[in-house]
């Protein structure tokens, strides 16, 4: 930008700051196929996620997901009510 003599050109405003992105929240924080298996939140991919009664459930590696899907409702509930159990 080129300015007239004596004109100063005005400081640039800072821009609003970016929040990082939050941290995905799961219903679980150990597999519900493979209970022993703890979950990394940063390793999880949406390949690795299902929805189950409204909340994301999120799964070891790309087998469970699939072994999941093949589970009832009740199986659901039961195997997450059994990471919950164990803190997970």
């Amino acid at each position: 930008m080129v300015l007239a003599v004596g004109c100063e050109e005005e400081p640039k405003k800072p821009g609003p700051t970016p929040t990082p992105a939050a941290a995905p929240t799961f219903a679980n924080t150990s597999c519900p196929i493979m209970a022993k298996n703890a979950i990394d939140p940063a390793k999880v991919t949406e390949k690795l996620t299902r929805t189950h009664k409204g909340k994301k459930v999120a799964f070891c590696c790309g087998d469970c997901p699939a072994k999941w899907d093949k589970l009832t409702d009740a199986e659901k509930d039961t195997k997450l009510a059994a990471v919950a159990a164990k803190g997970g």
